[in-house]
């Protein structure tokens, strides 16, 4: 007789159900897996206790926005099923980002992470995720993406910065104080720096474009090839190569040395 009781009590708790060994059954809802649901669900508050992280890897197609503090803290804010399919863990002393496989199809919302950390030296997106970032302070930082993610960033001042772009992602840059600032571009993506630098190195390859009207370079090295625009400014000298379709526009009244070949197309007023 036991053993017709426990087959169905596993039958009633496979449906949402309870029994007793009196005989008892109360009903209760099965929890919902709301990573196969089409309904999004309720909006919901989660929190994870992560800590001890100084980068940002962001896979996917969320965004974060970042807040400089002196803890750590990863919230964010969203209907249950989008929520259900976010991963978040630390790996070595960067905090990863991303959702569960086709968790970012057609019918998934988009969900902003907020994220408190005392200092922050990386950070790199990959997919169509955004990362929104205060100004920073500090020896060093690299931006990268790879996909057709983009990257804000409300200041910087460092003794050496490297942002690069491949796919069609973006980085837009404002309020830059660097002595070494490298920017690099393939695929369709755009760079977009202001602010000071006391050398400025580009290299564009592809269809991209890259505008540095609004960063007082002293010294600018510049390469394109393909078909990608650079247009930069520097006061003191330049040195430009082009190939291929590419174009390259130095202002500024700089003494260049310019190198093209194919149909490329570089110039310095």
């Amino acid at each position: 007789m036991l053993k017709y009781v426990l087959a169905a009590a596993g039958t009633l708790a496979s449906t949402g159900c309870v029994i007793d060994m009196g005989g008892t059954a109360e009903a209760r809802p099965a929890p919902v897996d709301w990573t196969a649901a089409d309904d999004p669900g309720p909006v919901e508050a989660r929190s994870f206790p992560l800590a001890g992280f100084d980068a940002i890897e962001l896979a996917g197609c969320d965004r974060v926005a970042v807040t400089l503090g002196n803890r750590f803290a990863v919230n964010v804010t969203g209907p249950a099923r989008d929520l259900a399919l976010l991963r978040a863990r630390v790996n070595g002393s960067t905090l990863v980002l991303d959702r569960m496989k086709k968790g970012c199809d057609g019918k998934h919302t988009q969900l902003t992470y907020a994220v408190t950390l005392p200092a922050l030296t990386q950070v790199a997106i990959s997919g169509a995720g955004a990362v929104d970032l205060p100004a920073i302070t500090g020896d060093r930082f690299r931006g990268e993406i790879s996909g057709a993610g983009s990257l804000g960033l409300a200041g910087l001042t460092v003794d050496e910065a490297r942002f690069a772009v491949s796919g069609a992602g973006e980085i837009m840059l404002t309020d830059v104080t660097a002595r070494h600032l490298r920017l690099d571009q393939s695929g369709a993506g755009e760079i977009v720096a202001r602010g000071t630098a006391q050398s400025l190195a580009i290299d564009s390859s592809g269809a991209g474009e890259i505008d540095t009207t609004g960063l007082a370079a002293a010294t600018l090295t510049a390469e394109a090839s393909g078909t990608g625009v650079v247009r930069a400014s520097a006061s003191g000298s330049a040195k430009l190569d082009a190939s291929g379709m590419a174009r390259i526009a130095v202002t500024g009244g700089v003494l260049c040395t310019i190198e093209t070949s194919g149909m490329a197309r570089a110039t310095c007023d």
